[in-house]
């Protein structure tokens, strides 16, 4: 057995002094931050119970997912306890039900209320326990049973419209014998959780079983208090400061990590897990707490950093990103508290210029205890970030438990533990070690789509050589360390190592432009893309492009060009040689794709995306690219053709058109629709049409847009304009009175100008419009010649046209999905574009859907705004709430079948 020394051997003879002199700095500062932490967040108030009571920023996020997969059981949570010894069933039955009592957020459930979600409490609950007899089954049968029976209960979903949202059964295995299962959803309970409901457990089952009262003292105050306390705080200036430090430390581009993954990475989360665990030696365990004395850094922080650079050694990456949980109690008042408050701490470590680990050790602390000053600010607040909009942040996970495992404490009982293997992971790959007897067991817990097992035990065992390597010559390099190619994981890992940077995309020969056009395009492209050289061969979007750039490529195109063309052009023609060809055809004879495919897909009903109010489709590219790769997805532009970017002008004209096309693709239904801002109204009036027909639709999801007939909120504009004046006023505080009035009447006069012009401007544009629409549908509807100066009428201002002349004359049989923007990004701010969400626009939170439909409106918010809810990261969370709603569709249609087979 190799040994390891207590220090580094320079550094032995003054260990003891140099250890305290380089811990103490460190700790100190570890409890200034718990200091900081207590007093940066307010003391926890009683929220008014007279009103709704608001979800925290974690339970909301928990409920959108569950909205849209109400069958999942992946956020339950399961513990198992072997009870031996004389078990007093009526003490344990009194003692859940006080827990029950004491803890108001045992008794909450989840309503909603204008589209938004609220926690309702109900006033008293009794917990049923669930009885069960195995006392007649071999031993070798009972532990079947008992893991069938725990993994049922963890496994069965909970609605969480309905108390309770946790369950327990008891199996008795014989009369001294019982088992005791408790699942309970995360939405309400947490880690720390565990050890409140425990601990309380056995104090109160002790005085039950003495025929004594409860011993636990009233709790000051609820979950529901913490939740509107945060709500309350994290708003405004005090978010804003928060968000200060994370907008700081994760400016820039920040990289995904290249995880060396052996099977191709799919767009739709997945769950299914494995765990894999290595037990470390008793002397590697002491050595590297020597080591980390010796640094002056925790233990976490040095076995977090050698994870950091097993991470490097296997991707080459400089910039790494890894989270960590937080519990996210540091108030005295939550420590007694049953609830969901643990956090994620995004913790990015710069690996640049080759330092050594004990460098990096710096770095890392570093990292660490500035995280931890900021772990208040919800992980999914941080997500919003536009740095990380690229970013996946569910890659890597890192734990130390560093606190004792909480152990039932039952009276006249033997209780111990009994493990059951769920197979979830929520990150690619969480890596958590704990300590037992004076040794580390790092167990790595990983997504079996992603990863075979192989390459996670050579994960393992790779961790721990590292770490005998570095604790033995800390002052290493990461140029010394070796590195892995990923085919020394398992064979066939390159063939899949990570699609998200350009340099991983296979080898090709790249033609150099060969005419001048495509010597134009690509000066263009090699500007917009920030590279120094394409091939007219290279695919844009391979080559890193977005819809976003795409913006910026087609405006430079149409300066350069003088021609205006759709961003659909760019799916149909992705190479500067096949888009110098398209350009260099006469306009008459470009007539534009009604059916734009976005995503292949095999076997599986297509979704459908009508074009947004500019007749544009190619926003969608993300969100298709993230939905399952069996489902095919179609973009569904305007009829356009010689020049005119639009030749329809009416709703029903559109519809007709578009139902022709994409039943070309798919004769019958169910039809899945959806479309953003016009598109949703387009996509609406489809359904209803195709309802019409006879034939059935899976799911109309409409983003962002308002039914025709909603009602703006009242003075919105007047609001933004009294804002405006308001703001010369503020502007002007510091200057002297009479500088100050001449500045403020300049100011005034200068606006209330712009407002005339701007509103004769505006009559007269709505004047000309008319008079243009009109003639453009004349021409049409005869099908006459159109001048080219009607060629020029924009997408946007025939639809805003056609809408004010539509009305539903019947609601659709169904539901809805309505996908609500909720905060504008800062992304657009130096473009054209709006993104302000239309909750902010309109009076009604459903924005008029709710007399369209003779279901329900199924409400999902989206971080992000009216566009930027399109973009990363936040299309992430749009194709995981549709890809959800698309699945339940499919197992309901699927079981519908099933049954109507069975009756014939």
């Amino acid at each position: 057995m190799k040994s390891f020394p207590d220090a580094l051997p320079s550094e032995s003879k003054s260990l003891e002094s140099d250890n305290q002199a380089k811990t103490a700095p460190n700790f100190w500062r570890m409890a200034r931050n718990n200091v900081r932490l207590l007093y940066q967040s307010p003391p926890i108030q009683k929220a008014p119970r007279d009103g709704v009571l608001p979800l925290s920023f974690n339970q909301e996020r928990l409920w959108q997912l569950e909205q849209l997969q109400p069958d999942t059981s992946v956020h339950n949570i399961l513990h198992s306890f072997r009870l031996v010894g004389s078990l007093n069933v009526p003490a344990l039955e009194q003692s859940l039900h006080e827990i029950t009592r004491r803890h108001e957020i045992l008794r909450t459930f989840f309503r909603t209320e204008n589209g938004q979600p609220v926690q309702v409490v109900l006033p008293e609950m009794l917990i049923r326990v669930d009885y069960i007899d195995l006392r007649d089954l071999s031993p070798e049968q009972q532990q079947a049973e008992i893991e069938r029976r725990a993994i049922a209960q963890a496994e069965a979903p909970f609605d969480l419209s309905q108390a309770p949202l946790w369950r327990v059964a008891l199996l008795q295995l014989a009369e001294q014998e019982h088992v005791l299962l408790r699942t309970i959803h995360h939405i309400i309970f947490d880690g720390m959780s565990h050890s409140v409901f425990v601990r309380e457990l056995g104090a109160l089952y002790s005085a039950f079983v003495g025929g004594q009262a409860s011993p636990l003292l009233d709790l000051p105050v609820q979950y529901a208090d913490f939740a509107w306390t945060q709500r309350q705080w994290l708003q405004g200036d005090s978010l804003r400061l928060q968000l200060e430090y994370w907008q700081q430390q994760l400016h820039g581009t920040v990289p995904p990590l290249a995880l060396p993954i052996d099977y191709p990475r799919s767009p739709v989360t997945s769950y299914q897990g494995g765990v894999q665990s290595q037990v470390l030696s008793a002397d590697l365990t002491h050595a590297l707490k020597a080591l980390s004395a010796n640094q002056g850094v925790s233990l976490f922080v040095t076995l977090l950093a050698a994870f950091n650079t097993l991470l490097h050694q296997h991707t080459g990456q400089e910039d790494m990103v890894i989270c960590t949980p937080v519990a996210g109690r540091h108030r005295a008042e939550t420590r007694g508290l049953i609830g969901y408050f643990n956090n994620i701490v995004v913790l990015r470590t710069d690996l640049s210029a080759n330092p050594s680990f004990c460098q990096l050790l710096q770095r890392v602390s570093e990292s660490f205890m500035e995280g931890s000053k900021h772990q208040d600010v919800p992980l999914q607040l941080v997500a919003n970030l536009p740095n990380l909009k690229r970013t996946p942040l569910t890659r890597a996970m890192f734990v130390l438990q560093n606190t004792p495992t909480p152990c039932l404490d039952l009276a006249g009982l033997t209780v111990s533990s009994v493990f059951v293997n769920r197979e979830i992971a929520n990150f690619d790959i969480s890596l958590s070690l704990s300590e037992k007897d004076g040794q580390l067991t790092a167990a790595l817990q990983y997504k079996t789509d992603l990863f075979r097992p192989t390459t996670v035990a050579h994960l393992l065992e790779r961790y721990e050589q590292l770490l005998a390597q570095l604790v033995l010559n800390p002052d290493l390099q990461l140029a010394e360390l070796r590195s892995f190619k990923p085919n020394e994981l398992t064979k066939s890992a390159a063939k899949y190592i990570e699609g998200d940077r350009v340099d991983s995309l296979p080898d090709k020969i790249s033609v150099a432009p060969r005419t001048p056009l495509e010597q134009q395009l690509a000066q263009v492209w090699e500007e917009v893309l920030a590279i120094p050289s394409v091939g007219v061969d290279d695919n844009f979007f391979e080559l890193g492009g977005h819809s976003l750039l795409a913006v910026s490529l087609f405006s430079k195109l149409e300066k350069q060009f003088g021609r205006s063309l759709p961003l659909s052009t760019l799916l149909m023609a992705p190479t500067i040689a096949q888009l110098a060809e398209y350009l260099e055809q006469p306009e008459s004879s470009q007539l534009q794709q009604a059916i734009v495919p976005l995503k292949p897909g095999s076997g599986q009903p297509p979704i459908f995306l009508i074009h947004d109010g500019n007749g544009e489709i190619l926003l969608y590219q993300e969100l298709a690219n993230r939905l399952s790769a069996d489902v095919p997805v179609y973009g569904v532009q305007p009829y356009s053709a010689d020049g005119c970017p639009i030749l329809h002008t009416r709703i029903e004209e559109m519809v007709a058109y578009y139902i022709e096309k994409i039943r070309e693709v798919q004769p019958e239904g169910p039809y899945f629709l959806g479309g953003l801002c016009a598109g949703g109204v387009l996509a609406f009036e489809m359904a209803r049409q195709l309802q019409l027909q006879g034939q059935s639709i899976g799911m109309v999801a409409i983003m962002d847009a308002a039914d025709v007939e909603a009602e703006e909120k009242a003075g919105y504009i007047a609001n933004q304009r009294r804002d405006s004046f308001s703001k010369v006023f503020r502007d002007s505080k510091s200057m002297q009175p009479f500088a100050r009035g001449v500045f403020i009447l300049n100011q005034v006069r200068k606006k209330v100008t712009n407002l005339v012009s701007y509103e004769i401007q505006k009559r007269y544009k709505t004047l000309r419009d008319r008079v243009q629409l009109q003639l453009f549908r004349y021409c049409l509807d005869r099908q006459l010649p159109i001048p080219r100066w009607l060629k020029a009428i924009p997408v946007r201002t025939i639809l805003v046209w056609a809408q004010a002349q539509y009305v539903p004359d019947t609601a659709l049989q169904g539901d809805v999905l309505l996908i609500r923007a909720t905060e504008k990004s800062s992304i657009f701010d130096s473009t054209p574009i709006d993104d302000t969400p239309y909750v902010e626009l309109y009076a009604d939170p459903l924005l008029g859907w709710k007399h369209r439909v003779t279901a329900d409106v199924k409400v999902c918010d989206v971080p992000g705004g009216h566009s930027s809810m399109l973009q990363e990261p936040n299309v992430q969370v749009m194709a995981e709430m549709i890809q959800s709603y698309w699945n339940g569709v499919q197992k309901s249609t699927i079981a519908l079948n099933s049954n109507i087979q069975r009756a014939a």
